[in-house]
C-alpha cells in the first residue's frame, strides 16, 4: 500500500495493491510478477492492513511524505516486512488507471503541505504483469506476444529483452523479458485476460 502522511502525522491511504511473487507461478526467483488493485479483500481486512501501516509510519516518525508499506497477512493479521519514504513501484501507472489518482500530483500536495486528492470509488481495476523466464541462458525465442498485444484489457506491451540476449533470473541482476499493463472495469474480465496472456507467450531459452 502507498500512502501520503501530512506534516502532523495525518495519514490518507491508497487503495491496497495485492502482489504475486515469481515463486507464487513456480519460478526459482523472486520478484513481483504480478501487481493487482483494487484488491477484494474484505473492508474489515482493509482496514487492518492500514492501521499496520500507520502504526509503522508514526513508529518511524515520517511527515510530509508517501510512504510505501510491504506488508504479508499471516493468518489473518497484518505483518510489516518494509516501509520506505517513497512511491512504489508502478503506483502511479497502477492507481491511476484504476481509481484516477494522480500519484505524482499527489506526492507533491503532501509536502506543501495540502491534502492530497483521492477519490472515494474506484472506477476499475489495473495490473502490471513483468515476466521472467522460469530459466536463464540465452534467449531463442519469445513467441505469442504479438496475439498477446490483442488482448482486450492491455493497455501498453513492451517486450523489454531480444532474441539472442541473456535471459538471467532476478536475483542475480536481471530483467524481465516482457512486462504488461492492463486495465479492465470488471476483475473477473481482468484476470481472464491475465491469464490468456500467460497461455499465449512461450519463452524459448538455448539448452532447454
Amino acid at each position: 500500500i502507498d500512502s501520503y502522511v501530512d506534516s502532523r502525522g495525518v495519514v490518507y491511504h491508497c487503495p491496497l495493491v495485492q502482489v504475486k511473487t515469481g515463486k507464487d507461478i513456480g519460478h526459482d526467483d523472486f520478484y513481483n510478477y504480478l501487481r493487482i488493485t483494487p484488491t477484494n479483500l474484505k473492508s474489515e481486512s482493509v482496514e487492518r492492513a492500514q492501521e499496520a501501516a500507520e502504526l509503522g509510519i508514526h513508529a518511524l516518525g515520517l511527515r510530509s511524505t508517501t510512504a510505501h508499506i510491504e506488508l504479508m497477512r499471516v493468518d489473518s493479521e497484518w505483518r510489516i516486512i518494509e516501509i520506505g519514504a517513497r512511491v512504489g513501484g508502478f503506483r502511479i501507472d497502477l492507481y491511476k488507471a484504476s481509481c484516477d489518482i494522480d500519484h505524482n500530483v499527489n506526492d507533491v500536495l503532501i509536502r506543501i503541505p495540502k491534502t492530497p486528492i483521492i477519490p472515494k470509488k474506484c472506477k476499475g481495476f489495473a495490473a502490471v504483469m513483468r515476466y521472467y523466464s522460469g530459466t536463464e541462458g540465452k534467449i531463442e525465442s519469445v513467441r505469442g506476444l504479438k496475439k498477446a498485444g490483442q488482448v482486450k484489457s492491455i493497455t501498453k506491451l513492451e517486450q523489454l529483452l531480444q532474441v539472442g540476449e541473456r535471459a538471467k533470473f532476478s536475483k542475480n541482476g536481471g530483467k524481465g523479458v516482457f512486462e504488461v499493463h492492463f486495465y479492465n472495469p470488471d476483475r473477473s474480465k481482468l484476470l481472464a485476460d491475465i491469464r490468456r496472456v500467460e497461455q499465449l507467450v512461450e519463452i524459448k531459452v538455448a539448452g532447454r
